[in-house]
């Protein structure tokens, strides 16, 4: 009986589907910018001050 453990693959995510340095297009730059808002004016966004805080006390910075 073939057991269904023989499978071996990896899942690896494609570099080309999200590279932070790639240019953006202009109508990809206001989507991002409109899901931003959203999220800003959802509450769901931290200050900058803070991040940098909780960074600099876990890794002892």
């Amino acid at each position: 009986m073939p057991s269904t453990m023989d499978c071996h693959f990896e899942i690896k995510k494609s570099v080309s589907e999200y590279n932070p340095y790639t240019a953006m297009t202009e109508e990809e730059l206001l989507r991002k910018l409109e899901n931003s808002r959203r999220h800003a004016e959802e509450g769901k966004y931290r200050e900058a001050d803070i991040i940098v805080s909780d960074i600099r006390a876990k890794y002892g910075v």
